[in-house]
């Protein structure tokens, strides 16, 4: 955190305070004995009061008969207020702690009655009228969910996905003769990677071939005009972006289609309603230079990817250019489609160097060799996600040989 300006000490506070603590301090010697008049009757006035036992009232009393005015000093004020405190403290403590009690009580009263009570979930609930996307996991208490839930679970580790797909094996004779020509490769000479099989699995992570507009499902198709929509950075009023809309619609419909478990209920009213306006030509093309260059992007990528995931993964790339629009905002395709959602997640790691979810890493590789070539491949290209499976597990394996070797040194 950077540093803030060291504020310099003022000169002229300091002269202001010493200049009154002077004046102050004459001011008493100069009015003296009317304060130590004021204090005397004070003072009598509190040692005649009935309650005060005789041994300290006699003993202040008999000061302020036996002592003029005109020599009374600092010390006899404070004396006399030290003795007569031995009495008077209780009273005025508990005089203090009943005035403290009714103004606690007074403030209790006027915050219960016009203050409301809000729980985490309530607070939550009445955010999700400014910000719909939240809706999607309002009542999903997502702390006490595993984190190794197929569905509501994080990303997946590369060594975990691998031992649930049964690709990492003990390194033994016995089961390199049962792999027979089977494709595999030795790690750290301790386990055995199944490639054959790994790219088998990361291939199935393409999914359905993009054949057009029509071939998405309904939820994809208002994800798509979304993209679309910020793409050409179309307002839906002067108030709100369009794909701010649709977004919010998705979500909300979510919530719909979640209690009826109907995934065709996850829409966007607004979306639908605007297919033609982005897909065909439109009079408003000519007047909205940014609607015309997202419509002859989207022409250039009808023919630059052969696959669903490809094609909105580039779609919404080229859309942030107009600013944010981050999967969290339709956080429930998590739950739809996890493999589509990590796909578009991982769009913010950087193109090449930085590494993938290992549930969508062949989407991943495959959307990499399409970007280059500009050009849609229907021959899977996943081959590029296997060395980076594979260095992550020997990392993982030096990893656990160094603890290893730490916790035999203490044992030592």
């Amino acid at each position: 955190m950077a540093q803030g300006p060291i504020k310099e000490n003022d000169p002229d506070a300091f002269w202001a305070f010493l200049i009154f603590m002077i004046i102050l301090m004459v001011a008493i010697s100069y009015f003296w004995e009317d304060i130590a008049s004021v204090m005397v009757k004070v003072r009598y006035y509190e040692a005649i009061f009935p309650l005060v036992p005789e041994s300290i009232s006699i003993p202040v009393l008999k000061w302020i008969v036996e002592t003029p005015v005109s020599e009374v000093t600092k010390a006899d004020i404070s004396g006399s207020g030290a003795l007569l405190a031995k009495f008077w403290r209780w009273p005025v403590l508990l005089i203090t702690a009943t005035i403290g009690y009714r103004l606690f009580k007074k403030k209790l009263e006027l915050s219960l009655k016009y203050a409301r009570k809000h729980s985490t979930k309530s607070l939550r609930a009445q955010e999700s009228d400014l910000w719909p996307v939240i809706k999607p996991i309002l009542d999903k208490n997502l702390g006490k969910v595993s984190l190794d839930d197929p569905i509501e679970g994080v990303r997946q580790r590369p060594r975990v996905w691998c031992e649930k797909n049964g690709v990492v094996l003990p390194y033994t004779r016995e089961i390199i003769e049962e792999l027979g020509n089977e494709k595999y490769q030795i790690v750290n000479d301790s386990e055995i990677f199944l490639s054959g099989r790994t790219t088998s699995l990361l291939e199935k992570q393409l999914g359905r071939q993009w054949t057009g507009f029509e071939s998405l499902m309904r939820h994809e198709k208002s994800l798509f005009i979304a993209f679309c929509a910020h793409l050409a950075n179309y307002e839906a009023s002067k108030d709100e972006k369009l794909h701010l809309k649709i977004i919010n619609e998705l979500a909300t419909n979510f919530c719909v289609a979640e209690k009826e478990l109907d995934i065709s209920k996850i829409y966007s009213p607004t979306a639908e309603s605007m297919f033609d306006f982005f897909l065909l030509p439109h009079p408003e093309d000519e007047k909205n230079d940014e609607l015309k260059k997202a419509k002859t992007i989207l022409r250039m990528l009808d023919s630059s990817h052969a696959y669903v995931r490809t094609m909105l993964m580039t779609l919404l790339q080229l859309s942030r250019k107009n600013g944010k629009l981050p999967p969290a905002w339709f956080r429930w395709l998590k739950t739809t489609d996890r493999i589509t959602w990590y796909c578009l997640c991982d769009l913010g790691l950087g193109e090449i160097d930085m590494p993938s979810c290992i549930e969508s890493a062949g989407v991943r590789s495959h959307w990499l060799w399409e970007r280059r070539t500009k050009t849609p491949i229907k021959e899977p290209m996943v081959m590029q996600a296997i060395p980076g499976i594979i260095k992550e597990l020997e990392t993982r394996i030096a990893e656990s040989k160094n603890e290893e070797d730490l916790l035999s040194l203490d044992d030592n």
